[in-house]
């Protein structure tokens, strides 16, 4: 949780020590589904997710696509090794 009181999303960079940030949201729930979306995007159907992966099935194909093309200067990257 963000010190405004909102749920921040990272995700780690493929092979990189750095995460991507992804937002803040209103709930835990939204953040946990930006996440996962995000690692559908990066890894397909090995993804780890934070709901159970069948919950994206309408969107997978579209999530997939978009991470073949998606690039990640789009998105703020910071340090691990950074304390928010």
């Amino acid at each position: 949780r963000s010190q405004n009181g909102r749920w921040e999303a990272r995700s780690a960079a493929l092979g990189k020590r750095k995460y991507i940030y992804l937002g803040t949201f209103d709930s835990e729930e939204e953040a946990a589904r930006a996440y996962d979306r995000t690692s559908i995007r990066n890894h397909g159907f090995n993804a780890v997710t934070n709901f159970d992966i069948s919950e994206y099935d309408n969107e997978m194909a579209a999530l997939i696509a978009s991470g073949a093309s998606h690039s990640s200067s789009t998105s703020s990257v910071s340090d691990k090794s950074s304390t928010s």
